[in-house]
C-alpha cells in the first residue's frame, strides 16, 4: 500500500485538501448501527489532536469502534481507541459493512510497517513521521498528531 499525499492531514504551507463531510461519517455510522441491529454508544468528530472520526457502535455480541480518515475515505474497526493508541481488528464476522467507496482496511494492513508507504507524502508529514516515530501504517492514517 502506498500512502497518498495528506493522508496524515499535514501539508506543507499553501495547500489545502478537503476535509470529508461530518454529516456523511454520522451516517454511515448511523446505517452501521441500523444495519447491525445495534446502538451508538458515542460519535466523535472533534479532530482536536487527531485526524480522524470515530464511533462507538454496540451491538447483541460486538462492541467496536469504527474510525473515518478526515482527508480520504479510509475506514476501519477497532476494539478500543484511547489517545495515541488504537487497537485495530478486522470486521467483526457478521458485521454488514455495504460501503464499497470508502476503503475499509484491516488489521493487517494497518498493522504493516510504513517505511515503504510513504513515497508520495510531502515534506510536512514526513516530518511529523520523524518526530512522532509511528511503527505502522494505521498510526499515520489514523494519528493523534496535533
Amino acid at each position: 500500500m502506498v500512502l497518498p499525499n495528506g493522508i496524515s492531514s499535514f501539508l506543507e504551507a499553501g495547500s489545502c485538501l478537503e476535509i470529508l463531510n461530518v454529516k456523511k461519517f454520522k451516517n454511515i455510522t448511523y446505517c452501521l448501527a441500523n444495519e447491525n441491529y445495534g446502538k451508538i454508544l458515542s460519535i466523535d468528530i472533534s479532530l482536536y489532536g487527531k485526524n480522524f472520526y470515530i464511533s462507538e457502535i454496540l451491538t447483541s455480541n460486538i462492541h467496536c469502534y469504527f474510525l473515518m480518515n478526515v482527508c480520504y475515505p479510509y475506514t476501519a474497526f477497532a476494539s478500543s481507541v484511547e489517545y495515541g493508541l488504537v487497537k485495530f481488528i478486522d470486521k467483526p464476522i457478521n458485521f454488514v459493512y455495504p460501503y464499497s467507496e470508502h476503503n475499509l482496511l484491516g488489521k493487517e494492513a494497518l498493522s504493516d510497517d510504513w517505511r515503504d508507504a510513504v513515497e508520495n507524502l510531502n515534506c510536512a508529514e514526513l516530518t511529523q513521521i520523524k518526530y512522532w516515530k509511528p511503527t505502522s501504517i494505521g498510526e499515520i492514517i489514523f494519528n493523534f498528531w496535533d
